[in-house]
Parts: C-alpha cells; sequence; structure tokens
C-alpha cells in the first residue's frame, strides 16, 4: 500500500512521456536532439521566476503571522510544488503546506487559512483574466471554445463553493460533527477538529480584512506568477518557428491542464499533454508538436519534482515524506 503513489506517479509519467513520442514518432525525437541548449533552458528558468513570485506573494499573505525571508518562502513553495505534482490532483499539497510553514511557528489552521487564501487569489484571478483573454484570442482551435467555458465555469462554482462554506461555517461545522459520532469518531477527537475549524474561520476573516494595498500587491504578484508560468509554452512554440498568439497559447494550457486535473494522475499527467496536443494539432506539424509538449511539461512538471524534491527532504526530512505518502495512501 504504501509503494501505491510511486507506482502511481511512475505511471504518469510514462504517460506523460508516450503521448507526445507517440505523436511525433521519429521526427519528433530527431527534432528534439537539434534544439539549441538555450531553449532547454528557458522553460526551467521561468519556472525559477515564477517560483519567486509565488514564493513573494507567501510572504506578503503570511505578515503578521510569521516573518518569512525570500530563501525560507522560495523553499516552501518548491516543496509544495512538488507533493501537489507528486499526487492525483494535488490532494497532499495542503497538508505539506500546511506542515512545511508549521516549521516557521504558524499553526496546522494558520497555514490552512494561507492555503485556503492562495487557491481563491488564483482562482479569482483567473476568473477575472479569462475574458480579457477570449476577447483578445484570435485563433480558436476546434474544441478550445467548449473547453474554455467549461474550465471557466468550474472555476466559478468552486469559488461560490468556498464562499458558501464560509457563510454557513456553523451549520456545516454542526453537521460534520454529527456525522462523525455517527461514523464512530471520538469526542475528543472531534473537538480537536472543532478547534481547528474555529481557528481556521478566525484566520480566514483576519485575512479577508487585510489592507487593500497589501492585497493589490498581493494580486500583482499573483498575475506576474501565473504570466511567467503560462508564457513557457508560447515562447518554445517561438523558438521552435511556431508563432502563435500568447491569448491562444494561454487558454489551450488552462483548459489542457484543467483537464488534467480532472484525470487524477499526479501532475495531470497524459491528459494534459493529450488535451494539448489535440488543441493544438491542426496548427503546428508532428514533429515541433511533440517537441514542444516535451520541453513544456519538463518545465511545468517534471522539473518541479526534480527540484523540488531534494528541498522536501531538506526541510522534512525522510520521515516526512513517509508521513506524508501514508496521507495520501489513506486517502484525503
Amino acid at each position: 500500500m504504501r509503494r501505491h503513489p510511486w507506482i502511481l506517479l511512475g505511471l504518469a509519467l510514462l504517460a506523460g512521456l508516450a503521448v507526445p513520442l507517440w505523436h511525433g514518432g521519429g521526427a519528433g525525437l530527431s527534432l528534439l536532439g537539434q534544439v539549441p541548449w538555450p531553449l532547454f533552458v528557458l522553460g526551467p528558468l521561468l519556472a525559477v521566476i515564477a517560483w519567486n513570485f509565488s514564493a513573494l506573494r507567501l510572504r506578503l499573505m503570511a505578515r503578521g503571522h510569521t516573518r518569512l525571508g525570500q530563501r525560507e518562502a522560495l523553499a516552501t513553495v518548491m516543496a509544495t510544488e512538488c507533493v501537489v505534482n507528486a499526487t492525483p490532483m494535488g490532494l497532499a499539497g495542503p497538508v505539506a503546506y500546511a506542515t512545511l510553514l508549521g516549521r516557521h511557528g504558524l499553526r496546522s489552521a494558520d497555514g490552512a487559512a494561507i492555503y485556503t487564501m492562495d487557491q481563491l487569489v488564483d482562482l479569482t484571478f483567473f476568473i477575472l483574466l479569462i475574458p480579457v483573454v477570449v476577447w483578445w484570442c484570435p485563433l480558436w482551435p476546434p474544441g478550445l471554445e467548449a473547453g474554455a467555458a467549461v474550465t471557466a465555469g468550474l472555476l466559478l462554482l468552486l469559488v461560490l463553493m468556498v464562499v458558501a462554506a464560509m457563510m454557513r461555517f456553523r451549520r456545516i461545522l454542526l453537521w460534520s460533527n454529527a456525522v462523525g459520532g455517527k461514523a464512530g469518531i471520538t469526542p475528543r477527537a472531534r473537538r480537536r477538529i472543532g478547534r481547528f475549524a474555529l481557528q481556521f474561520r478566525r484566520r480566514i476573516h483576519e485575512m479577508l480584512a487585510i489592507p487593500i494595498p497589501r492585497l493589490l500587491a498581493i494580486y500583482g504578484v499573483c498575475a506576474l506568477q501565473w504570466i511567467t508560468r503560462y508564457s513557457v509554452l508560447y515562447f518554445i512554440l517561438w523558438g521552435l518557428n511556431v508563432p502563435m498568439a500568447w491569448a491562444t497559447v494561454f487558454l489551450v494550457q488552462m483548459v489542457a491542464l484543467s483537464a488534467g486535473q480532472v484525470g487524477m494522475m499526479p501532475g495531470g499527467a497524459g491528459v494534459a499533454e493529450l488535451g494539448s496536443t489535440a488543441l493544438l494539432a491542426p496548427y503546428v506539424a508532428a514533429p515541433q508538436l511533440a517537441t514542444a509538449i516535451l520541453l513544456w511539461r519538463f518545465a511545468t512538471c517534471y522539473w518541479h519534482l526534480l527540484a523540488g524534491a531534494p528541498v522536501l527532504l531538506v526541510l522534512i526530512g525522510r520521515r516526512g515524506v513517509q508521513k506524508l505518502q501514508r496521507q495520501v495512501s489513506e486517502g484525503p
């Protein structure tokens, strides 16, 4: 059972490699060998820049709760990204995030609240950005319009669910306590869960009341982070002499990565590659597209695992990683 997450991760990586290699064939491998080295470095470099923006955003959000330097925040972001990409739908990401922030004196409820606000900032940013990108997009590959509409609808639904849960927090807490009692959870454990939930809500309310200038700074850094991350495939295609509009490439990535999350594979592997390949295949030759997808996914998935795993081991050690592994094996 303990090895199950690693087996699933291995299968996901193989699936992610199989899709572009199958699409591009031998010509794709040949072209990959001819790619100039700056194009190999570009994706990981942009990923590091995006991590630094994400670390700065974490520092802004954690201000008043703990003092984080850029190095400590960057290490936390890299380790969390590794866990997110190593588990189905990133389910272990919140646990890793709270655990890593706990090293800096934050309680689990504080870390969970910061993670929740971090995700809300992302969701609202994308909901506001999507109409602009849709208006700007000059090229609509077959299926992209429907995919973008579904993705936007899901993001909006997630935001509404979070807002509804916060508005009916006490009722949900009472209901979950009653369900826990019927499920055989001890009163002591239910009291501990209740205290955690109340602390979590208190921290959420505090974070919702942060000053407007800091909130604008958080959204500004969020925009820089995601624009950097979603420019990787655009620059790779440009380097392979396949110029496409940034808005089109942005929507392709958004739809493909969202489908990858629904696909339940670690890092969205296999599904993200298949979705992006299907959307771009009518406009990009197979060898170039296969090479672009491999370079893009290396920068946005495999590089996160390779660079983040050593940081994760240094921060929480082997026992901490094994604890996260057990939690993923047993379910959320």
